[in-house]
């Protein structure tokens, strides 16, 4: 491709030398012949054409002169001040640079044409557009895929291994634990937790009210008749069951304030790094043992 447009650039360039040239042999024979007119049937409109013919032919050879003097020694001769474009090349790409460095480049030109860039909406807006999203998703699963095949499972291993080994080390899990407790509870996340287990507590009370009354004559007197263990296990588990319902029913019942109360002073020692720290190191040195890493 590269050549073809190569190929293409001197063959114009031939073409405009050929067109050049011809008007310039066309003035000449003009110019001459106008001379030649003159001298034997002379007329007034023949020095206009003579003069245009002239200057054409000085402007001709002055252009290129200036043309070649620039880029090479007219006709090979070496004169003074010719083939200025080679010679002082380097110190014209200098000077070149040094310009628009100085007046282009500088920070106070490019300062308020950077600030009004919005990169934010302008690539909001360009991903707005499914066909630049699906190319995005398209390149990046190519360079994904070229980056996993070209990967060597061992190295890959290896590195996770290493960074493993690193983040563990570095990371401390009693204050994100803490954190995450406390997110926890300030979104009531423990509250659809407790109540799940009331659920729980409920049915296995209902499901085992027969292990509940055998536990009451164990424990009861031999002079306690069976139907006082009866009633009495039967009202140990209707009011268990209702006290578990009163507790999931009332938002503020005293049970949910005391758990809560607790998980806050559960996150709070978390955070502080203190009486669960020799048990979350205990945690971390196992994680990191070199079996867990493998």
């Amino acid at each position: 491709m590269q050549s073809e447009i190569q190929d293409l650039k001197k063959k114009q360039l031939k073409n405009h030398k050929r067109l050049a040239t011809f008007f310039f042999v066309l003035m000449v024979v003009i110019y001459f012949l106008m001379v030649y007119l003159l001298k034997h049937a002379p007329s007034a409109w023949m020095g206009f054409v003579k003069a245009f013919a002239e200057a054409a032919m000085v402007g001709a050879l002055a252009d290129w002169f200036a043309v070649t003097a620039l880029f090479h020694h007219p006709m090979g001769l070496k004169i003074p001040h010719t083939n200025l474009i080679e010679r002082k090349k380097k110190d014209i790409g200098n000077n070149l640079g040094s310009f628009v460095v100085e007046n282009f480049l500088n920070p106070s030109t490019l300062k308020p044409y950077i600030n009004k860039i919005e990169v934010a909406g302008t690539a909001a807006t360009w991903l707005e557009s499914k066909k630049n999203r699906r190319l995005i998703l398209s390149e990046t699963g190519q360079m994904l895929l070229q980056l996993l095949e070209k990967t060597s499972d061992q190295d890959a291993s290896r590195f996770i291994k290493e960074k493993g080994a690193d983040l563990l080390t570095a990371f401390r899990m009693g204050p994100l634990l803490g954190n995450a407790l406390d997110y926890l509870v300030d979104h009531g996340q423990h509250s659809e937790l407790l109540d799940f287990l009331l659920d729980k507590i409920k049915v296995f009370v209902a499901e085992n009210e027969d292990m509940v009354r055998k536990r009451v004559k164990k424990e009861s007197g031999i002079l306690v008749p069976g139907f006082v263990d009866n009633m009495l296990a039967n009202r140990i588990t209707v009011g268990l069951a209702n006290y578990l319902h009163e507790i999931q029913q009332d938002p503020n019942h005293s049970i949910r304030q005391e758990i809560t109360g607790q998980l806050y002073k559960l996150a709070g020692q978390l955070k502080e790094g203190t009486a669960w720290k020799e048990d979350l190191e205990k945690l971390k040195t196992g994680l990191l043992s070199e079996d867990q890493l493998q």
